[in-house]
């Protein structure tokens, strides 16, 4: 089924001025590009799934770290932490409002 047929001039100009592909070079071709639409695809359905749950989930929220958005806004004594390397460096307690700095 073609979606666009060319016209008449199109085609006898290609094949005149082109050579037919050997059967083996493009069943090869065929796998390859099979593969590369599969990746493709994938990566776009991915896409397609974090930028949904994203716009969902996080709409009106004031930061996923508060835990409201997983259902856990009845979670008390939350607190996060931020490391660099194996030294604590900041500790944020989101009831409180307070960030207490642990730098060495």
């Amino acid at each position: 089924m073609k979606i666009f047929k060319l016209p008449r001039f199109a085609r006898r100009f290609i094949r005149r001025h082109t050579e037919q592909i050997p059967l083996l070079k493009s069943i090869d071709a065929h796998k390859k590009l099979s593969i590369l639409y599969s990746i493709i695809t994938w990566n776009l359905f991915g896409y397609l799934i974090y930028k949904l749950i994203k716009k969902n989930l996080l709409k009106g929220t004031e930061g996923w770290w508060e835990g409201n958005v997983y259902g856990m806004d009845k979670v008390k004594n939350i607190q996060t932490y931020r490391v660099d390397g194996f030294n604590l460096v900041e500790v944020k307690d989101p009831e409180k409002g307070s960030t207490e700095n642990k730098e060495n």
